[in-house]
């Protein structure tokens, strides 16, 4: 019963969706019209419907809307939420009335529906619009498949009245899902103003009301007991990060220049904002394990020194829906106990389907009981000591660690030779009768 009312309230969310899009000024921008909707007529149903069954003109409708969000800004302590949302000043009639139905097939949606049916079908939004490449993200950022979030969730062991930071937390999804773990205290930045936009409204569905998400980049680090990150990929100067003077002093103790590529610098923010005690996920390229650039040569000789990774897990290509680039999860761990380094090579633990690769339960189970077992598996996991990735010169390709090798099955040598021997008299016999016709027929 459940999943087909799911289905049925996707199916009505990607009707909104198809005719919002298709008005003008709004566009590609609809998911943040979409939030607006959904996060303002849910804090008063109730008066919106006396609107509507008022047959209220759709401008005044609108104004309440904007006071609404209004009020939702002081609420969320924040002063760009939605202020790039244009409600009114359309002189398209036409756009009014499409405004308008869409604002009330929303509210019957609200009214009728509890907030967690609501929760699923907005995510359902999202991953539709990832799919569909209609998110707009900065180049180098990628939406991050529910998947991979729900694994990194689970590598960290979350725990109740835990701190987690998400730096470049885009539309919320790493905090989503480590709320449906635990009871936590969530903070971040995101500068993106349309993410921004669509992250706040996903935290207010999903009830993450114990939460900090800055507009800014802040100058100081604040220290939490997780982190959770996906970071751009590319190289090159974000002004928003590098005119903060406390990120300034952090690369240089990291001799990390300003030309290096972003995922480093996300990677050691994210070290500093966690405890002496606090655990990490993060997604990165592969490139970082073994490229020999100043920058992430010598961050890497730091942690692997400090004693900080626990885990370099290797994952499949084509994951993510605009790049075939394939990614490591890397774990680190402040108080690791021992001085072992775990390598998981899951590269091959994938189902295809359409454009991309996704990984079955199976293969997630497998990586998190591979983990947390510490266990070393043919042609799958390894646990390196210093000794080995010093040899390397701190390289941590993870085919270095974990080298595939085709398994052979053990055999009988005894019942092998007997086989042999038993199909060369076969052969022989063969050969016989091949020659005695031969002979006869002279050929």
């Amino acid at each position: 019963m459940q999943k087909r009312k799911n289905r049925d309230i996707n199916k009505r969310l990607e009707t909104i969706c198809e005719t919002i899009k298709n008005i003008p000024n709004i566009g590609l921008n609809y998911i943040e019209y979409i939030s607006a909707f959904i996060y303002a007529i849910s804090q008063d149903a109730e008066k919106y419907e006396n609107l509507i069954n008022e047959n209220a003109p759709t401008k005044y409708i609108l104004n309440e809307l904007e006071a609404e969000l209004e009020k939702i800004r002081k609420k969320e302590n924040s002063q760009k939420l939605f202020t790039n949302i244009q409600l009114l000043g359309a002189i398209d009639q036409e756009y009014y009335d499409t405004i308008k139905k869409i604002i009330i097939e929303l509210h019957d949606i609200i009214k009728n529906e509890d907030k967690a049916t609501l929760s699923k079908g907005f995510e359902n939004l999202l991953n539709q619009s990832a799919e569909k490449d209609e998110l707009k993200l900065r180049d180098g950022e990628y939406y991050t498949p529910r998947t991979l979030i729900d694994i990194m969730v689970n590598l960290l062991d979350l725990k109740d009245n835990m701190s987690i930071y998400n730096p470049e937390t885009g539309i919320g999804d790493f905090i989503v899902e480590a709320a449906k773990k635990a009871k936590i205290y969530a903070f971040g930045e995101e500068t993106n103003i349309r993410n921004y936009n669509i992250c706040m409204t996903n935290l207010w569905l999903h009830n993450v009301y114990n939460k900090r998400i800055q507009e800014d980049i802040g100058e100081n680090f604040r220290f939490a007991d997780v982190a959770l990150g996906n970071p751009p990929f590319v190289r090159g100067d974000r002004k928003d990060i590098e005119s903060n003077r406390a990120l300034q002093d952090l690369y240089y103790k990291y001799n990390i220049p300003k030309t290096a590529c972003n995922y480093t610098k996300f990677l050691v923010k994210m070290i500093e904002s966690i405890n002496v005690d606090g655990k990490m996920a993060i997604i990165l390229p592969h490139g970082f394990l073994f490229k020999k650039t100043n920058a992430e040569y010598y961050v890497r000789k730091q942690i692997v020194e400090k004693n900080y990774i626990e885990a370099i897990i290797g994952l499949p290509e084509k994951l993510f829906y605009k790049t075939k680039i394939p990614v490591v999860i890397l774990i680190i761990n402040k108080s690791k106990k021992g001085k072992k380094f775990l390598f998981i090579d899951a590269s091959r633990e994938y189902t295809k389907k359409r454009r991309n690769n996704i990984m079955e339960e199976e293969a997630l189970d497998k990586i998190i009981k591979t983990y947390y077992n510490k266990e070393e598996i043919q042609n799958y996991s390894h646990l390196a000591s210093l000794e080995e990735i010093e040899k390397n010169d701190y390289d941590l390709n993870i085919k270095k660690y974990v080298s595939f090798r085709y398994q052979r099955e053990g055999v009988d040598q005894e019942a092998l030779q007997e086989n042999i021997f038993r199909l060369e008299k076969e052969r022989e016999k063969i050969q016989k009768e091949i020659e005695k016709i031969v002979k006869i027929h002279g050929c």
